[in-house]
């Protein structure tokens, strides 16, 4: 984590004393006028961007980020000092309507105009629109082929948890044995809370073989917490628990390996069911070097019917590697087929 983002490492920004001005204000003013700010803040207030706006009024008001942290509070909107941090230096941009009132309640707190850091949340820094509202999430069974009842026999896991995060980025490494089996798979994944108290991720994994057992072998940044299988039909459910809870807007990155054991069952696919939009989805599939498809294809499906809405051929390098890169995946089957004769 970026250090600037840690409590111990912010402090207090204070305006020089004896500039002539209300220090609690972020404009000065003679009696009897209008308001009248300065011109740099005056033209970030207007034109943004939103983080320079909010960075001026923070430092012309003289408060530190945990003494606003505190403000915020005050009035019943809590903010992680990291997300504070983020907005500040434009690492983030607030979407969302939590987000939305945070920064209306910064308003109040800092003593500046109504809107004026909520009018710049309209646009990201990239330029894209951003409304902070994405498409209804699609259902598991039409991601992943699994009804909720079947899944719902594996009692206690958060089926919804992953609705609760935002993607990022999640990446694949599926690696394919000498005997064509799925053995190993590397999954990492960065996401944004949507709502505070986020604290876990669930994983839905299906061997699609009888014969093996899908097993998570390590964690990096979570920690596994209540896990069910199916026996008999290579089915893994387990929920992956983070550090700590997040507050809304706060980032998070982990992964975990999954290992599987059993008798080989050959592969020819492997795919991920999204139900939530994805900005960046990567799929990389690793072949042993002794035994090599003769093609390999990235498609998408809307759900689990059997035509394909898009499929591409995919270059087998020196490496015996094939991937596959989607921005802005949205939510259906995506995958990568190979075929071996």
């Amino acid at each position: 984590m970026d250090d600037a983002a840690l409590p111990g490492s912010l402090r207090a920004e204070v305006m020089p004393a004896g500039a002539g001005r209300d220090l609690r204000s972020p404009w000065h003013q003679r009696p009897g006028t209008a308001p009248i700010l300065s011109p740099d803040f005056a033209a970030a207030l207007r034109g943004g961007p939103l983080h320079t706006a909010l960075d001026l009024a923070i430092k012309r008001r003289g408060i530190s980020l945990e003494a606003l942290q505190r403000r915020l509070a005050e009035r019943g909107v809590h903010v992680g000092l990291s997300t504070l941090s983020y907005w500040r230096r434009g690492r983030r941009h607030p979407e969302g309507e939590r987000s939305v009132q945070a920064l209306r309640a910064l308003e109040a707190v800092l003593g500046i105009p109504d809107n004026s850091l909520v009018a710049h949340t309209a646009a990201t820094p990239g330029g894209r629109r951003s409304t902070g509202r994405r498409p209804s999430p699609v259902t598991l069974d039409h991601t992943i082929g699994l009804t909720r009842e079947r899944i719902a026999a594996m009692s206690g896991i958060d089926l919804d948890a992953n609705l609760r995060l935002d993607l990022i980025q999640t990446h694949y490494v599926v690696s394919i044995d000498a005997d064509r089996a799925e053995r190993h798979i590397t999954f990492s994944c960065a996401v944004s809370c949507r709502t505070d108290g986020a604290d876990r991720y669930t994983i839905l994994y299906d061997t699609r073989a009888a014969s093996t057992t899908p097993v998570i072998e390590k964690s990096t940044s979570c920690r596994i917490g209540r896990i069910r299988t199916e026996p008999g039909h290579g089915v893994l459910a387990a929920e992956m628990r983070f550090d700590y809870p997040l507050h809304t807007g706060e980032t998070y990155i982990f992964g975990f390996d999954i290992s599987v054991v059993g008798e080989p069952t050959q592969s020819a696919y492997f795919e991920h069911g999204l139900r939530v939009p994805c900005p960046q989805f990567l799929l990389e599939v690793h072949f042993d070097r002794a035994t090599l498809p003769v093609g390999a294809y990235r498609y998408v499906r809307r759900g689990q019917e059997p035509t394909e809405d898009s499929a591409a051929e995919l270059t087998l390098g020196a490496s015996a590697t094939v991937h596959a890169v989607t921005l802005d995946a949205q939510p259906g089957v995506h995958g990568v087929r190979w075929d071996w004769e």
